[in-house]
């Protein structure tokens, strides 16, 4: 990665499709094990109109996301360190459980932010139906009401829009400069918090560019994928649709995930943290 110019938008891009490519048959069975699992865990759940949760759905659940720790880890000490020891590359050790950390102190302070993000917003939203003349406690029953009123009130208060959008480009901005934390953890072999903070620096927009370029291509062919399927099987609302269903429709989505999306986006972040890891850090 070239030190002046910051990081490379396409190069990089290239790299996470690269380590997708490359690993296919490496990453596979573990892939469609968790895709298998989160489809048995969505065929279970409870469906629409709501049902009492139950103990096998519960399990299914807990068990996928165990799965998904797993496998994020598995992906990240590929990627980084070349390893893809335990059964399938799936194993429950020192990596998993620094990154079932690190994902938890990140999704804390990405909670926190929302929360006060929420909280400005709401206030501003107060100020603006008081201009228009709109009592918003009168809709606390009416779900419907409430949506057509703040429609109501955002419509003639287009400042309203600029106060979300800006607050959206700042939750994007912080979870940019801490999206090598989980990489960095698998690389370093502990919980990497606002370390890693200084090594995004300058880089945010040309990062964000860079997953865009994984991202947004991929999750537009699966998802045009399974609504082509659920065509075909008569879906209109997973929600509501049978077990069957929900299983065949969550099995695709996860072999789309697992298999392509997630293993190039990992690839791009053990990319990124080889080029921008400090050098005085010692070599592990």
């Amino acid at each position: 990665m070239a030190a002046k110019g910051g990081v490379p938008i396409v190069e990089s891009a290239r790299a996470g499709f690269d380590f997708m490519r490359n690993s296919f048959r490496t990453i596979a069975p573990a892939g469609l094990l968790t895709a298998a699992v989160a489809a048995l865990a969505a065929a279970a759940s409870p469906g629409e109109p709501a049902e009492a949760m139950n103990l096998p759905a519960l399990a299914l659940d807990i068990a996928s996301l165990a799965l998904n720790i797993a496998f994020s880890a598995f992906l990240l000490r590929l990627a980084v360190r070349q390893d893809a020891s335990g059964l399938y590359g799936l194993k429950a050790g020192k990596d998993e459980s620094n990154l079932l950390g690190a994902l938890l102190w990140v999704g804390f302070f990405i909670v926190i932010v929302i929360l006060v993000a929420l909280f400005i917003f709401s206030i501003g939203l107060v100020i603006a139906a008081g201009n228009a003349g709109v009592r918003l406690e009168e809709y606390q029953n009416d779900p419907d009401g409430m949506r057509d009123a703040v429609i109501q009130i955002m419509t003639s208060a287009p400042w309203l829009w600029v106060l979300g959008l800006l607050e959206f480009a700042v939750l994007v901005w912080l979870s940019t400069r801490l999206t090598l934390v989980s990489v960095a953890t698998i690389g370093e072999g502990r919980i990497m918090g606002f370390s890693t903070w200084p090594w995004t620096k300058g880089n945010v927009l040309r990062i964000f560019a860079a997953t865009i370029l994984i991202a947004l291509p991929l999750s537009f062919a699966f998802g045009l994928i399974v609504g082509v399927i659920s065509g075909v099987l008569g879906v209109t609302d997973q929600a509501g649709a049978s077990p069957m269903a929900r299983g065949v429709l969550s099995f695709i989505s996860g072999v789309g995930q697992y298999l392509v999306l997630l293993p190039a986006i990992n690839g791009l972040l053990a990319y990124l943290y080889r080029g921008l890891r400090p050098p005085e850090l010692p070599v592990k």
